[in-house]
């Protein structure tokens, strides 16, 4: 664990503010609402893939934009509540389906963990903040744990992290610093999972463990920029 860690990054941020905004001057704002072809005024994410398109997570469904129409995916038209976009995979959770994957966006989506809305436990219909590391692992969040699945056979794991979640502020990113070796920043701590013993700890940084973080960057294998 020799990777540095930085909580510079709302300074640094600040610093290139007034010369990018000299400098851009040419930029136009443009508006697209609902009356326009967007699925919903409501956006909850935004994802661009490597070729160019942007996928948009709305309350009515997922959506991509080419830069000249929005084409909505037929079997996810319903409340879309977490994006992620890798390669040309799309991994994103619905309020009907649960967790899914589609291989592309025409694609008919996989699901790799269902809703379940027929218990007692309000986790198992929240897959949030969904990343894939190098394996395949898909991970997520919900108010209680962090967990993965295996997007093969949805078999993974549950970690639970958090007896008193504060629901209306839920932040928390993963970050892949070596293979094996997820770090995750939530805004109650940051925590360490360990491909070789397969358990998530407390970050073993005392600097690091107990600050309350809203974002976390990937700069280089050496440096992470941290905003708390």
């Amino acid at each position: 664990m020799g990777i540095k860690a930085s909580v510079n990054c709302i300074l640094i941020l600040l610093c290139f503010l007034p010369y990018y905004g000299k400098t851009q001057s040419h930029l136009k704002d443009e508006v697209i609402r609902f009356d326009e072809g967007l699925p919903s005024d409501f956006v909850r994410q935004l994802a661009l893939s490597k070729n160019g398109y942007l996928y948009l997570a709305t309350r009515r469904g997922l959506s991509q934009y080419d830069g000249y129409r929005f084409l909505e995916h037929p079997a996810a038209l319903t409340n879309i509540t977490s994006l992620l976009v890798k390669g040309d995979a799309i991994y994103y959770h619905d309020v009907y389906n649960g967790l899914c994957l589609l291989k592309n966006f025409y694609d008919k989506p996989e699901v790799i963990a269902a809703n379940k809305y027929h218990d007692t436990d309000p986790n198992n219909d929240h897959f949030e903040n969904i990343f894939v590391d190098s394996e395949g692992r898909v991970w997520c969040s919900d108010f209680n744990n962090i967990k993965y699945f295996n997007a093969n056979d949805t078999i993974g794991k549950v970690f639970f992290v958090d007896k008193n979640p504060d629901k209306s502020k839920r932040y928390l990113t993963f970050l892949e610093i070596q293979k094996g070796e997820i770090w995750v920043f939530t805004n109650h701590g940051s925590y360490v999972w360990q491909k070789g013993t397969g358990k998530l700890s407390v970050h073993p940084d005392a600097r690091l463990r107990n600050l309350n973080y809203v974002s976390a960057l990937h700069i280089n294998k050496d440096e992470i920029l941290l905003y708390s």
